[in-house]
């Protein structure tokens, strides 16, 4: 079941990128079997998975690569880039920074910390594998500074939330950062 789940999120996230209108510098890194794979995110083609080979398959410049889900480690979509978009990543580095939790994976909580350089509006939430909101733990004016927010894996009735993936988004004044956690029962 977890892998179906990985496999469609990733379907449907090679889908938006590849009909956003990908510029040549964006690339898909799929770390495999100790290697890595990289692929022009602008020239993939489709991507599917395969049943009998529970492969996930990226097909581009006329080329079909199989990766078989048990030997992803990671797969990693990074535009790379440009001498436009310089400019832009520095303002973003300068608004905010968002570091790893720790500790990950976690049982049964973890703590996000995030540095703001100005102040503005932060929101910090977290998302399911599916990208259903779980909870928000953060939505309020904020000073320049550290912080740091602890998530004890419940959702926002309260409820423990199962052993999976989760992506916890930070936002600061209209830019975001994602990243992801692993809780483990």
């Amino acid at each position: 079941m977890k892998n179906l789940l990985f496999t469609g999120f990733l379907l449907l996230l090679l889908s938006a990128l590849t009909n956003r209108g990908a510029v040549a510098q964006d690339n898909l890194y799929v770390y495999h079997d100790h290697e890595v794979t990289v692929i022009p995110i602008a020239s993939i083609e489709k991507a599917a998975y395969s049943i009998e080979e529970m492969a996930l398959i990226i097909y581009y410049d006329d080329t079909a690569a199989s990766f078989p889900l048990i030997g992803i480690e990671k797969i990693v979509f990074e535009p790379l880039l440009s001498v436009d978009s310089q400019e832009r990543a520095t303002e973003l580095i300068k608004t905010f920074k968002l570091f790893a939790n720790f500790p990950n994976p976690f049982n049964p909580s973890t703590t996000i910390s995030y540095q703001v350089s100005s102040p503005g509006e932060v929101e910090v939430k977290v998302f399911n594998l599916e990208g259903r909101l779980v909870t928000i733990l953060v939505s309020e004016r904020q000073n320049p500074g550290t912080y740091q927010v602890v998530w004890n894996g419940l959702d926002d009735l309260g409820r423990p939330v199962s052993t999976g993936m989760y992506y916890y988004q930070v936002s600061h004044n209209e830019v975001q950062q994602t990243k992801s956690m692993l809780l483990l029962h």
